[in-house]
């Protein structure tokens, strides 16, 4: 697959299979025509490279470009691309707004008289680094201003970033120590988003490669462990003039951390709410990231915070805090009352539900849906209202007497 640059003609749009090159340049191929070799761009110095015409498929920058040319975003692209919000004069929130997989995280920028920080770093991808390059250059600053980062939790959408930072500078790289596992080992990565066990129970994932489709996405994002210092719940963390108390919220990630600023009533939320798109794509949550209910227990422990400005990893949270809470609480119990509704009617396998609970764009976009409903199953098992049967679940009130007595002994 290429991973090619998105760029604006006024005849075709080309995705260049080796390097990427965004670019103003009517197409010389046939009508009709799908495929042809030629230059990608006129400055690059590889052979002429093979191009295809892309319409309608989704293209992500590609993380190289033309070597000795500087990347940078037009305003077209920029515009569909990201938003720059600037919330007080040392305070900025970079909001991603491309709305597919793979979707950076957004990303807070804090001044200091030592230079800046980052609160998470979004992924590895071209995207990311035009993105991030181009609003420190609007504000003034370069990377090598960055002086530390810190990182919500370890998934690789929000920690690859800093390896693209560090070709510039030398952070300080903070991070929650339930994190540090996925951060640092690409199988706990795969572990903390599809377990073995959810392949067990779904079969058609048993082969699936996640860690490819993780590079390929997010490009590299594992840290160097040595490198990590950690943030542990209770911490308080002044970054410039705001002081932040962590609260570690598992649910999502096993170690997901938020960060509030009392006095002046912030709240970083990480991926923890439901937000305008892309982050209506959550709540997303893993037995292994904490499972259903430490996820409720969370949104619990957030309710009881003074906020007024709540900035999400993905999308944006306008209006009413509590009324964000309410709504990810009010779609985990909704999801959990269609999984017994569904059971209700006989046993169903992961699959079925999945197929239940998610869009067909969603399940081939992320297969790790999957890991949701397993939570789900797990949680409802551990209550004694569901039993499973090799694939199946069905109601304990429904299921065989012999299922039935061993929920009962479990």
């Amino acid at each position: 697959m290429p991973c090619g640059a998105r760029f604006v003609s006024q005849a075709r749009v080309f995705t260049c299979w080796r390097y990427g090159h965004r670019q103003r340049r009517r197409c010389q191929s046939p009508a009709g025509s799908r495929q042809r070799s030629g230059r990608a761009a006129g400055n690059c110095r590889w052979p002429p490279l093979r191009c295809q015409e892309r319409r309608s498929q989704p293209e992500y920058l590609c993380r190289s470009g033309c070597r000795g040319r500087r990347l940078t975003a037009n305003s077209f692209w920029s515009a569909r691309v990201y938003r720059l919000e600037t919330i007080a004069e040392d305070f900025f929130f970079i909001q991603f707004t491309n709305v597919a997989w793979p979707a950076s995280a957004n990303i807070l920028l804090i001044v200091d008289p030592d230079g800046l920080n980052l609160v998470d770093a979004g992924h590895n991808g071209g995207e990311t680094a035009i993105v991030l390059e181009k609003c420190l250059d609007g504000l003034g600053f370069g990377l090598s201003d960055i002086h530390s980062i810190y990182l919500t939790h370890g998934h690789n959408d929000h920690v690859g970033g800093v390896n693209f930072v560090k070709r510039f500078a030398s952070p300080r790289v903070f991070i929650p120590p339930g994190s540090i596992a996925e951060a640092t080992d690409p199988k706990a990565q795969e572990n903390a988003v599809l377990p073995d066990f959810v392949r067990t129970i779904a079969p058609r994932l048993e082969h699936y490669d996640i860690l490819d489709n993780f590079r390929r996405s997010c490009g590299d994002w594992v840290l160097d462990g040595d490198a990590l210092k950690p943030l542990a719940d209770g911490d308080e963390v002044a970054i410039g003039r705001y002081r932040f108390c962590l609260h570690h919220t598992p649910g999502h990630d096993a170690g997901l951390t938020v960060f509030h600023e009392p006095d002046r009533k912030i709240l970083v939320t990480a991926d923890l709410l439901r937000a305008s798109p892309p982050g209506n794509s959550l709540p997303w949550y893993s037995s292994t990231g904490g499972g259903v209910a430490p996820y409720l227990d969370s949104l619990e422990r957030v309710a009881g915070l003074e906020v007024e400005q709540a900035f999400p990893s993905h999308g944006a949270l306008k209006g009413d805090f509590a009324a964000h809470v309410e709504k990810t609480r009010g779609f985990l119990i909704s999801r959990e009352e269609r999984i017994l509704q569904e059971l209700s009617l006989g046993p169903q396998t992961c699959e079925q539900l999945d197929v239940l609970l998610y869009s067909p764009l969603a399940l081939e976009i992320c297969p790790w849906y999957s890991s949701i409903t397993e939570a789900h199953l797990a949680y409802l098992i551990d209550r004694g209202q569901v039993v499973r049967r090799e694939l199946e679940y069905c109601l304990v009130e429904s299921a065989p007497r012999a299922l039935q007595q061993g929920a009962a002994d479990d």
